[in-house]
């Protein structure tokens, strides 16, 4: 921008300032309608004028969102909306949305949204997540300290945390992109305090992430198309990445060796809360989002049936956090847990059972009730820490198929499952931070991670015919560590703390004092496990390729095969800013 602030230029004179909220009222002293535009100055530039009509007819109102004498620099896949009010009569027009107005007992009593409940003891960790509202550590300060304003930015929030290793003076820019889904950790808090802040974030970092982190286009490659960008890559400043993930200037070894930012990959999905947000607001752009999101990260596993693809596929075939298209096999991973997360939410918007269905046959073919844990590599905390994440996407999976009476053989199988590794657990896991030595970056994001297994160790108990009280005391020795940790520590006010606090709160609270589960539990069949020596044979590998040559079409392998070709991604190098063409939404 050539200006900070706004101009208004009026009778010939300009007046100038630093933030503008306008509302005009059009008809004299009492105005026959009133318009106003929600986020005028934080989703800056936007141009607004009103004149008589030529020919003495009224007033003509035009509005841009950018001025005429500028070019506005898209990048592929962005979108953009923006809204106005308009008021009749002489009633007070308001720049903002008030936020909807919901009476939490009867939302509990419904039982539609999953782990809801009422407030967990404040004392403990509900407490340590005040300070996100806190005037002078919270995310509004942090919004205002890095200045982050604009349409591409609003409503996202400022990784701090990523400034850790970093020694140089002044503000470290970093974009959050959604991870460990704040907008849906916004959203509980809302519901359970009924502090209109809390939804004020979560509606500005819907919009950011339903525009700006989702990456919409069908013209890269597959497992990138309609997914979300990554949070800036780890311990680097944004540079040139605006909001995205990587940028060219980025040094290449600063995290585990490797530069890891890039496109969308499956270890970044988060859904949940803009699942919620369809549900309380019927906000159709959110709903949308969360199937195109389902969309993308189910190809990103399975694959496009591509033939280039499952050649390429078995080259890969020992990377990490890919799925095994011989074996069938998902990573144990938080991957396959925002898998299985974004199936429970689109069954959750669409009502879908097929998306159900699916959530259990991931579970299926990724752990077994009688898995031999030691051959998982659970201890190797660095690489393993995250299969928390796909135990917790189990329990939502459990909760779903409870409150629809569905005890199927998928609820018996997840049952078991959990309760299998909850018993590894109890005997092997212990707080991050007592072995920082095997840790990296030994930080309270760590100490934030724990939760997750106290909300583990909950939720175990309520089926668990033997250890449920051994399972509650684990879970209270962890739920009173991390507060006795994090409770006065500088840490604590960190985004990403904050973040995983938010993200678990619900599931702890509403498994706390959760009553053993009477339904009967059917025993599954302990044969040894096929996850034990899932290993590629002659007879997997022959199978797997003679069923894509039967359904082999050369239209899919290009579109699979294009966007990799060096000639597309030359072009793609030499893309060009272009004045923005204004076109009307759907939504206007």
């Amino acid at each position: 921008m050539p200006f900070k602030g706004y101009r208004w230029h009026h009778a010939g004179k300009v007046v100038t300032g630093d933030r503008a909220a306008p509302i005009l009222r059009l008809g004299g002293e009492e105005p026959l309608l009133q318009l106003s535009w929600s986020h005028f100055w934080q989703q800056f530039p936007n141009q607004l004028s009103c004149h008589a009509h030529p020919e003495g007819q009224g007033q003509v109102i035009a509005w841009r969102w950018h001025r005429d004498d500028e070019e506005i620099d898209l990048q592929p896949g962005e979108k953009l909306c923006k809204s106005f009010r308009v008021m009749l009569g002489q009633v007070p027009a308001a720049s903002q949305d008030a936020p909807p107005r919901f009476d939490l007992n009867s939302l509990i009593a419904a039982n539609v949204i999953p782990f809801l409940a009422q407030d967990a003891d404040p004392s403990k960790i509900a407490s340590l997540t005040t300070v996100s509202l806190d005037e002078q550590r919270g995310f509004f300060a942090k919004r205002e300290a890095l200045d982050a304003y604009g349409w591409r930015n609003f409503g996202d929030l400022f990784a701090d945390h990523e400034s850790a290793l970093s020694d140089e003076p002044g503000i470290f820019v970093s974009h959050y992109n959604n991870q460990y889904d704040p907008v849906s950790g916004f959203i509980y808090r809302y519901l359970t305090t009924g502090d209109p802040r809390w939804w004020e974030l979560a509606r500005d970092l819907v919009d950011h992430v339903v525009n700006i982190d989702i990456y919409h286009t069908d013209e890269d490659k597959p497992e990138y198309n309609g997914g979300l960008f990554w949070h800036t890559d780890h311990y680097l400043p944004a540079l040139t990445s605006t909001h995205r993930s990587f940028s060219g200037q980025h040094d290449q070894g600063i995290y585990q060796g490797h530069a890891g930012g890039g496109g969308p990959g499956g270890q970044h999905c988060y859904t949940t809360g803009l699942a919620l947000h369809y549900l309380l607001t019927a906000s159709e752009r959110s709903k949308q989002a969360v199937l195109q999101l389902t969309d993308w990260i189910t190809r990103y596993y399975d694959g496009t049936d591509s033939l280039l693809e499952l050649a390429l596929a078995l080259k890969n075939r020992h990377v990490p956090g890919l799925k095994n298209p011989f074996t069938g096999q998902y990573p144990l991973d938080r991957g396959t847990g925002n898998l299985i997360n974004a199936l429970l939410d689109a069954y959750w918007v669409t009502g879908n059972p097929a998306y159900l269905d699916q959530a259990g046959q991931v579970v299926r073919h990724c752990v077994h009730p009688a898995d031999d844990i030691s051959l998982r590599n659970l201890q190797d905390v660095e690489e393993a820490w995250f299969y928390t994440v796909l135990l917790q996407a189990t329990i939502r999976l459990i909760w779903f198929k409870e409150q629809r009476d569905h005890y199927d053989a998928d609820w018996g199988y997840a049952v078991n499952s959990l309760l299998h590794y909850a018993d590894w657990m109890l005997l092997h896991e212990g707080i991050y931070l007592d072995k920082p030595d095997i840790l990296e970056f030994p930080n309270q994001t760590w100490t934030a991670q724990d939760l997750r297994k106290a909300c583990i160790f909950y939720a175990a108990a309520r089926y668990h015919p033997t250890n449920r009280k051994a399972l509650q005391e684990k879970a209270q020795a962890f739920e009173a560590e991390i507060h006795r940790r994090l409770k006065d520590h500088e840490e604590t006010a960190f985004t990403r703390v904050q973040a995983i606090l938010l993200q678990n709160l619900p599931m702890l609270a509403y498994y706390k004092d959760a009553s053993a589960c009477t339904h009967p539990i059917p025993e599954i069949e302990t044969a040894a496990s096929p996850f034990d020596h899932n290993r590629l044979t002659a007879s997997n590998l022959l199978s797997a390729f003679v069923s894509r040559l039967r359904r082999f079409d050369w239209r899919k392998e290009q579109r699979w095969l294009f966007p990799r070709l060096p000639l597309r991604r030359f072009k793609l190098r030499r893309f060009k800013p272009r004045r923005f063409k204004q076109t009307a939404s759907s939504n206007a």
